[in-house]
């Protein structure tokens, strides 16, 4: 079983063109936990709270010092591309 740990979230990494992230109402509070976070965005966000959850729920170990096991780390990843899906949609009407 390969193990490994979380990459940093998108918002801390810069963008290819080496500029900061864009600032969105999504972004945590330096003082939020993830499960606060996810809290925050689920009550704001209806439409994203399952996903946001499922992807809490599988972070928060490996945030504090676990890791991710590889079907732990493609839910992860399917999670994320399911709350990114919902934005691109929010964002087109």
């Amino acid at each position: 079983m390969v193990r490994r740990r979380a990459a940093p979230p998108p918002s801390a990494a810069p963008s290819a063109a080496g500029a900061r992230p864009r600032r969105s109402r999504h972004n945590a509070k330096a003082s939020e936990t993830p499960h606060e976070y996810a809290h925050r965005i689920a009550a704001r966000e209806p439409a994203l709270a399952e996903a946001v959850w499922g992807l809490t729920r599988l972070y928060e170990p490996v945030r504090y010092g676990g890791l991710a096991d590889e079907a732990e780390a493609a839910a992860a990843e399917a999670w994320l591309r399911r709350i990114e899906k919902e934005l691109e949609k929010g964002e087109e009407t």
